[in-house]
């Protein structure tokens, strides 16, 4: 059975959380898909980027980032075109 997983960063210093998306996946390995996902979308380059990690709940996972990281939540948003 698929549920939406709401992936969210937190950069080391900076109190704030950024929502990064919301995806579908069958429950489970929520964890490493998260993690690719940042690394698909180019937020993340190395293992060593991540400094935390925590599932919070069943359908949201949180990934503290090291301080350096430079990410623009503009750059995740998606265009999509309707005829």
């Amino acid at each position: 059975v698929e549920a939406p997983l709401q992936i969210r960063i937190a950069v080391a210093g900076n109190c704030r959380e950024i929502p990064v998306a919301i995806t579908m996946r069958t429950p489970g390995d929520d964890v490493e898909l998260s993690i690719g996902y940042l690394f698909g979308e180019g937020i993340i380059t190395h293992a060593r980027d991540i400094i935390g990690l925590e599932v919070e709940g069943p359908n949201r996972v949180k990934i503290q980032l090291r301080v350096g990281i430079d990410m623009d939540p503009r750059n995740l948003e998606r265009q999509s075109f309707q005829s």
